[in-house]
């Protein structure tokens, strides 16, 4: 799977001002990309457009090749947000396994086959805690624990780090960077530049037009 920007723009219906002005850009599986500028640049804009809910006023976006439609990529991403959205009655592995069992596992496989992930981010001891009990840093690891278990190509993350501490800062990050090394297409919007340099590849929206 490729996804390829030519010459996007975007602009609100009636606006003459692109908020997006003929972006370019090549985005390949095994590749993490940051988007970087300051705020109202684009950055969330691009990630709608890359997920589908937003149409391109001008350019495309290709998928393998072909022009796609933002059902289809809404169908092939997935989304990690600041706040994100989890099922606060239920435990952190619980929410975690939504994607395998949503593919057809038992409730028991589905959990037996992400625990180590959790383990492996930190997170052994709160498995079985409900979502509503953990922190915020708690919760975005388990974010990227569904993540890495979903069978999304594509994985947009709009200031994953931005309400997070250092050290929860670099796992997250870390975590997104793993997630483009196992093969998925990974689309970071960022202030923090020590999460910017862990990219395969920078946009700053301040020349990305230039």
């Amino acid at each position: 799977m490729s996804v390829v920007f030519e010459s996007v723009s975007f602009n609100h219906p009636h606006s003459s001002t692109s908020i997006v002005s003929s972006l370019s850009a090549t985005l390949v599986p095994g590749s993490l990309t940051a988007l970087v500028g300051p705020s109202g640049s684009g950055k969330s804009t691009i990630l709608d457009l890359a997920g589908g809910l937003r149409e391109v006023s001008s350019g495309q976006i290709l998928l393998d090749g072909e022009k796609t439609t933002s059902s289809l990529l809404r169908q092939r991403a997935s989304w990690i947000l600041q706040s994100n959205a989890m099922m606060s009655g239920r435990t952190a592995i619980a929410n975690a396994s939504l994607p395998l069992i949503a593919r057809g596992y038992s409730h028991a496989n589905a959990e037996r086959e992400v625990a180590p992930l959790f383990i492996e981010y930190g997170l052994g001891h709160r498995l079985n805690h409900r979502i509503s009990s953990l922190s915020g840093g708690e919760v975005q690891r388990v974010s990227i624990i569904r993540c890495l278990v979903s069978n999304s190509d594509l994985i947009l993350a709009d200031e994953p780090t931005g309400q997070l501490d250092g050290a929860n800062s670099k796992t997250v990050a870390a975590g997104l960077a793993r997630a483009a090394r196992e093969g998925k297409i990974v689309i970071l919007a960022t202030h923090d530049l020590d999460v910017a340099a862990l990219a395969d590849q920078v946009i700053d929206l301040r020349t990305a037009a230039s």
